[in-house]
């Protein structure tokens, strides 16, 4: 039988006698006693579990740990001997080595000017494309986000012109023009109508006016032309007139025939003598009249032509 793994004690052997095995087991006692005595002996040199020490106690401990700094200390860049210029740094400051140390400076001092060609950023080309140009831009669709202030418009509407207010200056001139109604119209100003003022509608109202033909009692309204022309086919007598506007005008006269006379009712009409129109047939005469403050019509002959 072998011996012990570790200290080589002699073990029992079945095949020896009690009487062989008992120096053996002898010899083993005694080796085993050697060893506890050796084990005890090293025990009784240390210290007990869960012993303590303060720091003085261990030699050079307390010197040591001044030497050190604290477990929660912090240090600034500028603390470090080869860091100068740290702490007053701008934001976004690089550190640079700079011959055996390190100093702060620009992106743009470390990094030196840095370009791209438009074709070597991914799909730059294309999304530029689909941009509108500053110049003269085309728009497609509906355009959105854009106020008629970002354009300098902000006092501008929508409107149509039928709805466009007008300035305050252009009201105030307005203000001194006439109205539309207050132009007389032709009829208006044959008439004489109160309140109106002359535009060009009295050059229309000076155009000749067909009379008719003339012949026996003549009837004139004078309310209805200024200039007026007749073709007479028998003696005529001018008989009535109506109108009260004080107006004085011409009838043209010309004869069919004749030669024809004219005389006139003096209850309404004055004349200086007696109306001499043309002697010889088919002639033509222009006679004025005024309209006098008496409310009679004044009539004379203004030329008398020939045939």
């Amino acid at each position: 039988m072998a011996d012990t793994l570790h200290r080589a004690y002699p073990r029992p052997d079945p095949s020896r006698t009690i009487a062989d095995e008992f120096p053996v087991s002898d010899q083993a006692l005694v080796a085993i006693d050697a060893d506890i005595r050796a084990l005890f002996q090293a025990i009784l040199g240390l210290s007990v579990i869960g012993h303590a020490h303060v720091l003085g106690d261990i030699s050079g401990l307390i010197d040591a740990l001044a030497g050190k700094a604290a477990a929660d200390h912090a240090h600034a860049l500028d603390d470090l001997s080869d860091v100068s210029g740290a702490s007053a740094a701008p934001n976004g400051y690089l550190l640079v080595r700079s011959g055996a140390g390190w100093i702060p400076g620009s992106p743009a001092s470390v990094i030196g000017a840095h370009e791209h060609a438009i074709a070597d950023i991914q799909n730059l080309v294309a999304a530029l494309v689909a941009k509108a140009p500053l110049s003269s831009p085309t728009f497609t669709g509906t355009v959105g986000g854009i106020t008629k202030a970002m354009v300098g418009l902000g006092n501008v509407g929508n409107l149509t012109p039928a709805d466009l207010p007008l300035s305050t200056a252009a009201i105030a001139a307005l203000a001194q023009k006439l109205a539309a109604a207050d132009l007389a119209t032709v009829s208006q100003y044959l008439s004489g109508a109160a309140g109106k003022v002359l535009g060009t509608e009295v050059w229309g109202a000076a155009e000749w006016v067909d009379l008719g033909s003339l012949s026996g009692n003549v009837s004139l309204s004078l309310d209805s032309f200024i200039n007026g022309h007749a073709l007479s086919t028998a003696n005529f007598t001018f008989n009535a007139a109506s109108g009260s506007k004080k107006q004085s005008g011409t009838i043209e006269v010309s004869h069919a025939g004749g030669p024809y006379t004219a005389s006139v009712n003096t209850a309404v009409f004055e004349t200086a003598g007696a109306l001499r129109l043309s002697s010889v047939a088919n002639a033509k005469d222009l006679i004025g009249y005024q309209r006098l403050r008496n409310g009679k019509v004044f009539l004379s002959v203004l030329a008398r032509g020939s045939a």
